[in-house]
């Protein structure tokens, strides 16, 4: 049975508003009627938290988690995850927001360019 995408885009909008991101991720995966609003409510707002705890084993995870996720949303600005740019998240952003706790825990990221490309990738867009 097909619907119209007034309808799907209603149901995927109304699943949004729970704002629970497994739900979300769940939509994805029912058709590509769902998809493509689906990818709109996930990256509309990307919130980037670096923080350092203060045991220095749990300091390095942390380091290595952040520096995975950074390198994950530069794959997905990007696009280098796919060879179709309508899979791109970029015009998708409509809000980033980083947020560093501890300005000495962002040391190891001026050795590491991926912050900057996604910078970059952001402010270059129409």
């Amino acid at each position: 049975m097909n619907f119209p995408l007034e309808i799907l885009d209603s149901f995927v909008d109304a699943v949004a508003n729970n704002r629970s991101y497994r739900d979300m991720a769940l939509c994805l995966s029912v058709s590509r009627g769902f998809r493509q609003r689906s990818r709109q409510h996930i990256f509309a707002t990307i919130d980037l938290k670096f923080s350092s705890p203060d045991n220095p084993e749990e300091r390095q995870e942390s380091y290595d988690r952040d520096f995975k996720r950074l390198a994950l949303l530069r794959q997905l600005i990007s696009n280098k995850h796919t060879n179709s740019e309508d899979n791109s998240i970029l015009p998708l952003i409509r809000s980033l927001c980083i947020r560093i706790y501890n300005l000495t825990y962002f040391h190891p990221f001026e050795e590491n360019n991926d912050l900057s490309h996604i910078l970059s990738r952001l402010a270059s867009r129409r």
